[in-house]
């Protein structure tokens, strides 16, 4: 089995693509694992590669390595394929995909994400787009539309965006 990791540059104020590339790196290369890490250049250019490594790959997991964005698009990239699994390193701003989760810090965990096992999750469905945690209206769609205007201010980042 393959593991691509797909890093979003600019999560977390795109302070840890170098750091999180030398953890990954640093986990795996001495171990028997197939790895790949790819580096994002746009949001479209996240879910197409998410799409091609499905179709090249026989049997792989996708490693979202971003915020709750990062994984909707691969998500979407990896749809009805069957041959593949996603998973999650959250270093994005918000990370809520997670914590519907009993224990967060498990998805941090190189290790234990390279050697677990994969679970089924149901997915909502809205307009053609595939949705796995939050489905947004009203106030909500709307705060988390405009929170990308704040990344500009320095002193308000992560989850502070949002209040």
């Amino acid at each position: 089995m393959r593991h691509i990791f797909i890093i979003n540059p600019i999560a977390g104020n795109g302070r840890l693509q170098e750091k999180l590339v030398k953890t990954i790196d640093l986990e795996l290369k001495d171990k028997e694992i197939d790895y790949e890490v790819y580096v994002t250049k746009s949001k479209e250019d996240t879910r197409s590669f998410a799409r091609y490594k499905c179709q090249e790959e026989k049997s792989a997991v996708l490693y979202s390595c971003g915020g709750d964005g990062t994984l909707h698009e691969i998500i979407n990239g990896a749809f009805g394929y069957k041959n593949v699994s996603v998973g999650v390193i959250p270093v994005g701003s918000g990370n809520d995909f997670i914590k519907n989760f009993t224990n967060a810090a498990y998805f941090s965990d190189i290790d234990l994400q390279t050697e677990g096992e994969s679970l089924e999750l149901d997915l909502l469905k809205a307009n053609d787009e595939y949705v796995a945690s939050v489905l947004n209206i009203g106030l909500d769609a709307d705060v988390a539309f405009n929170m990308n205007k704040f990344k500009k201010i320095p002193f308000i980042n992560g989850p502070t965006r949002y209040y």
